[in-house]
């Protein structure tokens, strides 16, 4: 057998941060066709999918989780792209911890406050006693008579989940996600949060 020298270069970790009421199977198929050229991390947010309850949700308690995991990863520096509430942590963690980011890739959302339009959806949601439900269909058929779109109640099903005694419950955790969204979404970062390291899309 010849000999040889063999060169592998490491990829670089990428991590991606879902949008509010959204998880980390998301952005399976990007993510896919992204660890083609990056080691890709799917992360589900605090009070989100399958991650942790937690009574305190703040950009900056998210923003710590996230470096928490990437300690834990034992990744130095990444890439991070967020969408929506995810690009808010995301831009949260580039002033924070701006040393840990090649790059900042912030989608569908900027700096700026915005007014809380996911508010109806949420206390409907809120208000939804899935318990009272027997088959998942029935839920469905329930929330679309509500918010008459389909694509709406696709995404928003995703945080039903049958539990052991085969009753339904919410993923999410929309007491609290309830309870801090309306200060979260009117929160607008300074300028200067802004840097050469945030590309908004």
């Amino acid at each position: 057998m010849l000999h040889y020298r063999k060169i592998e270069e490491p990829k670089t970790d990428l991590i991606i941060l879902h949008g509010l009421l959204g998880m980390s199977d998301n952005w399976g198929v990007l993510g896919k066709r992204y660890a083609q050229t990056y080691r890709v991390h799917l992360l589900d947010l605090p009070n989100h999918g399958q991650s942790p309850h937690q009574k305190n949700m703040s950009f900056e308690s998210m923003a710590q989780d996230i470096i928490q995991y990437m300690d834990s990863e034992n990744i130095k520096k990444c890439l991070i792209i967020g969408h929506s509430l995810g690009g808010k942590v995301a831009i949260t963690l580039s002033f924070l911890y701006p040393e840990r980011f090649h790059k900042v890739i912030v989608v569908d959302i900027c700096q700026r406050a915005y007014q809380p339009s996911m508010l109806g959806l949420l206390n409907l949601l809120h208000s939804t006693d899935l318990k009272k439900f027997e088959d998942r269909s029935d839920i469905h058929q329930y929330l679309l008579e509500k918010l008459e779109d389909r694509e709406l109640v696709g995404f928003v099903g995703k945080n039903i989940e049958r539990q052991k005694d085969n009753t339904f419950k919410w993923k999410a955790n929309l007491d609290v996600i309830l309870e801090n969204y309306p200060k979260m979404v009117l929160l607008a970062f300074k300028p200067y949060f802004c840097t050469e390291k945030i590309l908004l899309i």
